[in-house]
């Protein structure tokens, strides 16, 4: 967990710095920023389909609960990256 936050973080300097630097501008930034939180979205209503597509429940249970850590973490994830990016979190 420790790697994964220090990478999201680096992440955010590197994004940081680039727009900073003008080598993107603040739009292509945030719209980066935008694209990047539409896939984690995507990609937890779509863990949120297949969890409920199972059909017996010890199965369901099993594919939540190996899964749904992974799926919330990247949601979250980038939600605290648009804070942080906004200067809403020090």
């Amino acid at each position: 967990m420790k790697a994964i936050q220090a990478q999201a973080e680096r992440q955010l300097t590197v994004y940081q710095k680039a727009a900073e630097s003008g080598k993107v501008t603040r739009e292509a930034f945030d719209a980066g920023m935008v694209k990047i939180m539409i896939g984690t979205i995507k990609n937890g209503q779509l863990f949120c389909k297949k969890a409920l597509a199972k059909k017996i429940a010890e199965e369901q249970t099993k594919f939540f609960n190996d899964g749904i850590q992974k799926a919330a973490r990247d949601v979250t994830q980038n939600l605290t990256n648009l804070v942080k990016k906004n200067g809403f979190l020090r």
